[in-house]
């Protein structure tokens, strides 16, 4: 099993009170789902280290699935944090997912070995990272324009370079406000000209449902067996 980038995966299991436009706020919930992600993550030959980054210090929620890790040849890393939960409340969750790749940035030892990551929502998993890691293999930045508001960059599933994220795109989340309309999606994108960065030469599809809205992304919801998997590793765990 080979692979030439890690997954940065971010995570609130428990998500801070009153969250703007937050519709999947039960934390057995997005344990499951984040299960499923990782389940489907396992799986592809393509990836062999997982960092795995939450700011809701949800405890041992992933002691089982480490396991399955270290079963699936898969290097898993894992960071918990207590992030600040009455600020994500008052400036939306732009502000929690920045705190986290902060974090993961300044304390994952699989990071500190690394140039460029794929970050990825840890409730979600994508179809066709195989082929978007080839075709990217040899770009340090890679990021997805909104099809309908070119001002905002998607933030769900996106390839970038350590220095980069830290000399450019590390403060923007102190400007979040999503009340206001002023989300993470906003700030990177006029934190980037074009010149930053590569846009994906195969639209990525999505897996899992967004955390915006509920709905099922574009690749549809986990299949049975993956479903089954969750379920049954999150009966081993008490929330």
């Amino acid at each position: 099993m080979t692979d030439q980038n890690i997954i940065l995966l971010t995570s609130a299991i428990r998500p801070a009170a009153n969250v703007f436009r937050l519709s999947i706020v039960d934390p057995a919930r997005r344990l499951f789902e984040t299960y499923c992600s990782l389940l489907s993550w396992f799986r592809n030959p393509h990836v062999s280290r997982i960092v795995l980054c939450d700011n809701s210090n949800p405890g041992n929620v992933f002691e089982p699935i480490k396991r399955v890790a270290k079963s699936a040849g898969v290097e898993l890393e894992v960071l918990l944090f207590q992030g600040d939960a009455n600020t994500v409340s008052a400036r939306g969750k732009g502000y929690g997912e920045g705190e986290i790749l902060v974090h993961a940035l300044e304390h994952s030892a699989l990071l500190r070995e690394e140039p460029t990551f794929f970050k990825m929502t840890g409730r979600q998993y994508v179809n066709n990272y195989s082929a978007i890691q080839r075709l990217h293999e040899a770009d340090e930045v890679v990021f997805e324009l909104h099809a309908d508001d070119p001002d905002r960059l998607r933030t769900e599933f996106y390839k970038c370079s350590k220095s980069l994220y830290l000399s450019t795109l590390a403060k923007c989340h102190f400007a979040v406000r999503d009340r206001a309309g002023i989300y993470i999606e906003h700030l990177f994108r006029t934190a980037l000209d074009s010149s930053n960065f590569t846009g994906f030469q195969e639209t990525p599809i999505l897996v899992g449902h967004q955390g915006t809205s509920g709905h099922v992304c574009r690749g549809g919801d986990y299949g049975a067996s993956t479903q089954a998997g969750a379920t049954a590793l999150l009966n081993k765990i008490k929330l």
